[in-house]
């Protein structure tokens, strides 16, 4: 079994590349490659005009993923296919994310085999780019931390735990300070705000990787 979805107004844009289907997506190799893992490829591709767009594939899923689901009693889901729910997710709770414009996933007796994602990248830089340019103000650097954590701040008492993942990196910032969020698949969403020392502790890590 296999499904495909494609906004109308980007499937022009995706032929020019050759994308036209699930198939053709994820059988695509072209653009730089950005992450090649053995199990998942990202790729970034120029499309005409200025246009960029980022294409994940899951290349394969693991075994011990769909083991995990199962018990717990959830539905199995690819990586990316977790990843566009977490966008979807977070967008219903008012926070920013990228964009996704195209996804599809594979079956394998049933259980998910692989998938294809194509996004659109965020606006701003990444707060750990910004605080490591010298370029940059301190007064902006100042700000830009500080936006960025009042947004983890609101993700925590949310109930959005983002463990790990809880990255400078992962927090872009526009000039005029709005805060757009990558890389989410491992986002896990509570129904109560997380206890004080899990929120400790994702700041504490959260500021460890600017304190090089």
């Amino acid at each position: 079994m296999s499904q495909w979805h494609v906004q109308d107004a980007w499937k022009e844009k995706l032929a020019e590349i050759g994308i036209t289907d699930l198939q053709s997506a994820l059988d695509f190799r072209g653009g730089t490659v950005m992450s090649d893992k053995k199990r998942s490829r990202t790729c970034k591709v120029a499309l005409s005009g200025d246009g960029i767009v980022f294409v994940k594939h899951d290349l394969s899923t693991a075994w011990q993923a769909t083991l995990r689901a199962l018990v717990k009693l959830h539905k199995p889901v690819t990586k990316t296919e977790r990843e566009r729910l977490s966008v979807e997710q977070l967008k219903r709770l008012g926070f920013k994310s990228y964009d996704v414009i195209a996804w599809g996933a594979k079956t394998c007796c049933g259980l998910p085999d692989k998938a294809v994602m194509i996004t659109l990248p965020v606006p701003g830089r990444s707060v750990e780019d910004i605080w490591y340019d010298k370029s940059d103000s301190k007064e902006r650097k100042q700000m830009v931390l500080s936006v960025a954590l009042e947004v983890l701040a609101a993700l925590q008492n949310a109930g959005c735990n983002w463990r790990k993942d809880c990255k400078p990196e992962h927090f872009f910032v526009t000039e005029d300070n709005q805060v757009y969020l990558i890389d989410v698949e491992r986002m896990r969403f509570g129904r109560s705000p997380l206890d004080e020392a899990d929120q400790r502790a994702q700041k504490e890590r959260f500021m460890s990787f600017l304190e090089k």
